[in-house]
């Protein structure tokens, strides 16, 4: 199964994306362990860092919905803190594609991740 990692990417300082970076991977890891195929967003910041002066943020933001119409279920990493923007709207768009919903609990002290079929899922009012 094509599984989207959908969690927060940007943060207030560079130390903290690259810990974002590291819980996606994190997060797919764990559904490689279990014989799927997720897609890290995240894992553009190498795109980022080579050739980032030459691509706007709308290029990332419609490539990762592009990457997401072709998965077969999306993964929602929760941490305890609140959903971003971007994670929001890549779960509604998830929802209206009828995709298969995961939420992915992350103990960000730990490192434990406990994954889970999301039944009812509802999109947090911002």
């Amino acid at each position: 199964m094509l599984v989207y990692i959908a969690y927060r990417f940007n943060d207030v300082d560079a130390g903290k994306v690259l810990a974002n970076i590291g819980i996606g991977h994190l997060v797919a890891y764990e559904f490689i362990k279990r014989g799927d195929y997720p897609y890290i967003p995240h894992a553009d910041y190498q795109i980022a860092i080579m050739f980032g002066k030459h691509l706007s943020l709308d290029y990332y933001y419609a490539s990762t919905m592009a990457f997401l119409e072709k998965c077969d279920a999306i993964a929602i990493v929760v941490d305890g803190e609140p959903l971003s923007k971007g994670v929001v709207a890549e779960m509604k768009r998830a929802m209206e594609l009828k995709k298969m919903i995961y939420r992915a609990f992350v103990n960000t002290a730990t490192g434990q991740v406990i994954i889970e079929e999301w039944k009812d899922p509802c999109v947090p009012v911002s």
